[in-house]
């Protein structure tokens, strides 16, 4: 029963409420309230609360740091081999933190490095340390573009080229109030220090390249002191640089056009050299754009993006640490935010993610195959009664395989819901099995002949499940495959226990239902 969802108080001033609260709302209740949700919550608690569900489809579970460095044009391949030379010695002075570094030199202009980690390696923060070092020494090398990504659990949960760890959807109707909202759970989650790299003008779409934009700020004191007005400054300024600071006009016959004054270079001026332009000449000093001027640049959204009329910003962040503890973190610092009617925030979804939609679908396959699996059964044995004894053993294989999962501390994501689909039709055939030889030589019904005649079929019911389980072991073993690996315990958890409830339980409760029946 999903007796976690039952709120903890009602907020009405009715004599009902009165004895709700002082019921559900106590502190006795609460401290108990764990402990009854896993009583009676059995395991419908441990699946949407106890175990991690929807994780994103992954070609592996290795983490790696992908690293590639590329020259311009011209360049000779000694100087591209020289810098993944230096690269390469400064990671191996931490060779004991790393399982394997691969190092190519594709051509002239570029190559690329591989750094792999151990499953326990990428358990502890040293893949993101060596991603943040890696990244500020390429970042250090002259004439050379260096590109820096970090994969797999130790980053990620995403198998994807995603170089951030987290990323959060702000919606809103209001486009200030959604950027507010970000601002504040930018300054939130900046209060821990394992986040970095907060970045809340994040572009919606991966292969978008970021937008900046440069920023002056007057200093009108100085201004003032020299006597110079700001639409001289801003004349200077548009005269050498591509953008419009004011608009000229004039007319030709009756139309008015627009005209701009530059330098013949203008387009070729470049931040520095603006900077250092003389505004005005004297014996005693040259004062230059930069003196009056400060300059600096700043990332801004790349596009205004609207979703159902509702205005989206994307946040992204990574954590100094393994995902399923920056994980948790998001959760958490998400459900403390005060978000205003209207408004939302969440973990952003991808295309590629295994969300609460499709499991709702799962959850349509899963009754469709249950009626198949009923309706076949009601006509072999032209009975109702058999086909919900077979059907009771299905519960029982979930709860296995959840049961498993949680156990475990695994990811509950495609592979193990492709194996509950299986594990629905593996469970029923041994109680299959069961029932049919059951049902063509019991006799007298007495619970000594049931529990005589069930021994009979123990061995066949026990092969099946040994085989199958025997079978799945070099999925498990093998790590290289997610998927499998997730199929395979989700079959072998809710296998045995399907078997077990077959062997010990079914017996009885055909003996039951088939006395109801006589």
């Amino acid at each position: 029963m999903p007796v976690w969802e039952i709120p903890s108080r009602i907020e009405k001033e009715t004599f009902w409420a009165e004895v709700y609260n002082s019921v559900f709302d106590s502190e006795t209740y609460q401290e108990i309230k764990p402990y009854v949700n896993y009583a009676l919550g059995g395991g419908l608690n441990l699946f949407f609360n106890h175990v991690s569900r929807g994780e994103m489809w992954r070609y592996g579970e290795e983490t790696y740091l992908s690293i590639r460095l590329e020259l311009p044009n011209g360049n000779k391949i000694a100087r591209i081999n020289k810098l993944s030379s230096d690269l390469e010695k400064e990671i191996l002075s931490y060779k004991k933190n790393i399982k394997v570094l691969v190092a190519n030199v594709i051509d002239e202009e570029s190559a690329y490095l591989k750094v792999e980690f151990t499953p326990e390696q990428a358990n502890t923060a040293f893949p993101f340390l060596l991603k943040n070092y890696v990244t500020a020494y390429a970042t250090r090398l002259g004439g050379v573009d260096s590109y820096v990504y970090g994969f797999g659990p130790g980053f990620s949960n995403a198998g994807g080229g995603s170089s951030s760890m987290f990323n959060v959807t702000v919606k809103g109707f209001n486009y200030e109030h959604v950027k507010e909202l970000a601002e504040k759970f930018r300054d939130k989650i900046k209060r821990n220090p394992r986040v970095d790299n907060v970045d809340i003008d994040r572009s919606m779409f991966y292969w978008n390249s970021d937008t900046y934009e440069i920023v002056a700020r007057i200093d009108r004191d100085k201004l003032n002191a020299y006597n110079i007005s700001v639409d001289q400054l801003f004349s200077i300024v548009a005269k050498n640089s591509g953008g419009n600071l004011g608009y000229q006009r004039f007319r030709i016959n009756n139309d008015e056009v627009d005209y701009r004054v530059k330098f013949s270079n203008y387009d070729e001026v470049q931040l520095n050299d603006l900077e250092n332009m003389v505004v005005n000449e004297s014996k005693n000093e040259n004062l230059k754009i930069r003196d009056l001027l400060k300059f600096e640049e700043r990332k801004v959204l790349s596009a205004i993006n609207r979703e159902d009329q509702q205005y989206v910003r994307n946040i992204s962040f990574e954590f100094k640490g393994p995902y399923k503890y920056g994980s948790k973190y998001l959760e958490t610092s998400i459900t403390l935010m005060l978000v205003p009617e209207g408004y939302s925030i969440k973990p952003a979804e991808f295309t590629f993610a295994f969300g609460e939609e499709e499991e709702f679908d799962l959850l349509i396959v899963f009754g469709v195959s249950i009626l198949v699996i009923f309706m076949i059964s009601a006509a072999l044995f032209e009975s109702f009664k058999k086909p919900l004894i077979i059907l009771t053993s299905i519960p029982f294989a979930l709860v296995g395989s959840v049961f498993l999962f949680w156990f475990g501390d695994y990811n509950i994501e495609r592979g193990a819901y492709a194996g509950m689909l299986l594990l629905i039709g593996l469970s029923v055939s041994n109680s299959i099995v069961l029932i049919n030889y059951l049902s063509e030589n019991v006799k007298t019904f007495t619970s000594y002949e049931v529990i005589a005649l069930s021994t009979t079929r123990l061995r066949a019911i026990l092969t099946t499940t040994i085989t199958t389980f025997t079978a799945l072991i070099p999925f498990i073993i093998n790590d290289d495959s997610t998927f499998w690996k997730n199929l395979s315990l989700s079959i072998i958890g809710g296998i045995i226990v399907s078997a077990l409830y077959v062997i010990l339980f079914l017996p009885m409760i055909f003996k039951i239902f088939s006395l109801r029946k006589k």
